[in-house]
């Protein structure tokens, strides 16, 4: 049938042209998101993967999204150099790469719809407009599908990987699942527990397949790489985020999230139900995921749960397109009545709210919308990119520090970054003499007491006189890992110092 002539084609495009319209209407970009691009200059300004000069550091919690980004930054500076497009485009790269992988996953998820639906009856096409419906109505997959995070990347992997599960007996499929595997798990480690039925499975089955030693290789590349460049083969994050489970405050922050975006919510449930039919490894997936960021939480709304919407959304497809949809009705009422019993008691019931009441979770456990705050920050600054310098004469430890590094005014600034995601020696230090905050994560150290010891001078003259013995001795391993020789066997064996040895020997306060 001739394009022109195709409903179909032309109300999935129209589907598409939404989705468009929609994330390029709530575009943003967070401090975060900052980070990536400012990482990015200055590799391609030859200073590698460093925050101040001559130190190494892994701050994206991304190394896929890291990598790509490089040479994207560097296409997107040239073109607005050469065509002027905009005086702020710092701001705007990091928006433009987004948009690319979101639109590449919608494009994947919209091909999929559009060469599973070879049958037209009402109750599928029902389903499927309805559930493309929550897709568009849902606030936070809306909101990181740009935000300069991972997210968008992490959307084009996750389809990719889910669309090759759908059909893991095809000889293309049997080579590439194991790949995107491995793309999936260097988006985001903990990205893994969705992905591992499958892989399992998979290796059962098939055993040493090309596809899955190429999956070993790459994953190893990068852990070799990571742990003689940065010391370490985990992100700063890693060391910030352990001993962090709180039971009422994980209630919380799922009815909170639950509650700001319910067609989100409501989507990952029917992609939860429609993936036991389709694809059990798949429902395994999405179960270990939810019950992980039950364990972790995180202080963005949203964030953490927009990756299942394109598992849910490919799983619905492939209910649509395989199962008769009524023949599933009688338990799809049950399912649905216990589910809403059970909704019912956790977040309405009044002995069982007070648990996780207010007075246990606010004021210890702060939840916040991205979007709106950095928004309203970042309307009326222009970024710019400067090259860190030897010659430092001030010291920052601003507690929005990840995008302060491209503020007009940070020339010649040394960052020291409070909650640990930018600063080595930071994040070593909250890793053994521990933090406090509101938000999970991003918990602040005792800044005040770092200055009084000495931390600023010793980073003022490059020398360390650091009045306390253990962190004096801590300051000297972390320059040693984040600014020695690569392959030197002194270094080496620091780094497995640093990741073994318990340097608080006496209370910090």
């Amino acid at each position: 049938m001739p394009i022109v002539k195709d409903f179909k084609f032309w109300l999935i495009a129209g589907l598409g042209l939404i989705y468009f319209s929609l994330i390029y209407y709530s575009k943003w970009v967070s401090s975060d998101g900052l980070s990536v691009t400012y990482q990015s200059y200055n590799v391609l300004n030859g200073l590698g993967l460093v925050w101040n000069l001559g130190e190494r550091t892994y701050v994206s919690t991304s190394p896929l999204f890291t990598i790509v980004s490089i040479p994207l930054t560097y296409i997107f500076d040239v073109l607005f150099n050469v065509f002027h497009i905009s005086d702020n485009k710092i701001f705007n790269i990091p928006i433009i790469i987004n948009m690319i992988f979101s639109i590449t996953s919608i494009t994947m998820i919209l091909r999929y719809l559009y060469l599973k639906t070879t049958t037209i009856k009402p109750e599928k096409i029902f389903i499927l407009l309805f559930s493309f419906g929550l897709l568009l109505a849902s606030k936070f997959y809306i909101d990181f599908s740009t935000s300069g995070l991972e997210n968008s990347l992490s959307y084009s992997v996750i389809a990719w990987f889910t669309i090759l599960s759908m059909n893991e007996e095809n000889p293309k499929s049997v080579f590439l699942l194991p790949i995107a595997v491995a793309l999936v798990f260097l988006t985001r480690y903990d990205f893994f527990l969705i992905v591992c039925p499958t892989i399992l499975y998979y290796f059962y089955k098939h055993k040493f397949t090309k596809g899955f030693m190429a999956m070993c290789i790459i994953i190893l590349s990068w852990f070799v790489f990571s742990f003689f460049y940065f010391g370490s083969i985990f992100p700063n994050s890693f060391y910030l985020k352990t001993n962090n489970f709180n039971f009422y405050q994980s209630l919380f922050y799922y009815k909170e999230n639950l509650f700001e975006s319910k067609p989100m919510f409501l989507l990952i449930a029917l992609g939860l139900y429609t993936s036991y039919f389709t694809n059990k490894k798949i429902f395994l997936g999405i179960i270990f995921y939810l019950a992980y960021i039950f364990l972790v939480r995180d202080y963005m709304f949203g964030r953490l749960f927009t990756i299942l919407v394109p598992i849910s959304i490919i799983s619905i497809i492939e209910f649509a397109s395989t199962k008769e949809i009524l023949v599933y009705k009688k338990n799809f009422i049950k399912v649905s009545a216990l589910s809403l019993i059970l909704f019912a008691i956790i977040f309405f019931f009044p002995p069982v709210v007070k648990l996780y009441a207010d007075k246990y979770a606010k004021g210890s456990f702060l939840l916040t919308n991205e979007r709106e705050y950095y928004t309203r920050k970042f309307s009326n600054i222009n970024f710019i990119y400067n090259k860190p310098v030897k010659e430092i004469t001030s010291i920052s430890n601003s507690v929005q520090m990840l995008h302060t590094p491209l503020l007009p005014e940070s020339q010649n600034t040394y960052f020291i970054d409070p909650v640990g995601l930018a600063s080595p020696f930071i994040t070593y230090y909250i890793k053994n003499y521990g933090s406090k905050g509101e938000r999970p994560g991003h918990y602040f150290v005792n800044i005040d007491h770092l200055k009084q010891i000495g931390l600023f001078e010793s980073v003022l003259l490059n020398k360390n006189i650091l009045q306390d013995k253990d962190t004096a001795e801590l300051y000297d391993d972390v320059n040693i890992v984040s600014k020695g020789s690569i392959f030197s066997i002194d270094r080496l064996k620091t780094i497995i110092k640093l990741h073994t040895h318990n340097y608080k020997s006496t209370k910090n306060e």
